[in-house]
């Protein structure tokens, strides 16, 4: 649990954690992890979910006033974690938190994504080919 990894750090439980420049800042992990291994793979911006049940009893009018503002939130959302994001790096490092760069094209070189059952499906495959297509 969340409120015992601190502790665990702290006693040797548990050597690491995966998680955001925030996370570590505001539970005080800095105090206990010396290192931050910097593989930008987790990032989290604002998504917007809702029941499709929900979503398809709305109607036309609803439905595009939902998905106008869920892309602005997420527009929004993804600006200030990157902005924010630095903010917090600076304070890590400023608290005795090391950074270190990771190689992240030669991780990412050696991943088959394919290879995972859920890219077999169409609607997997078609979000994989735009996600690479906007970096």
């Amino acid at each position: 649990p969340m409120g015992e990894v601190y502790t665990a750090i702290d006693t040797g439980v548990v050597s690491g954690l995966e998680n955001t420049p925030d996370t570590c800042l505001n539970n005080s992990f800095f105090e206990v992890a010396k290192y931050f291994n910097m593989t930008n793979h987790l990032n989290a911006p604002t998504t917007f979910s809702m029941s499709a049940k929900v979503f398809d009893s709305l109607n036309e009018d609803e439905q595009n006033l939902l998905l106008e503002a869920g892309l602005r939130a997420s527009r929004y959302g993804l600006e200030s974690t990157k902005t924010s994001d630095a903010a917090y790096r600076e304070q890590l490092k400023e608290k005795g938190m090391e950074f270190i760069e990771t190689d992240v094209e030669s991780m990412r070189a050696k991943i088959d994504y394919t290879s995972y059952p859920f890219m077999q499906s169409e609607e997997a495959k078609t979000l994989f080919d735009l996600v690479q297509k906007s970096k």
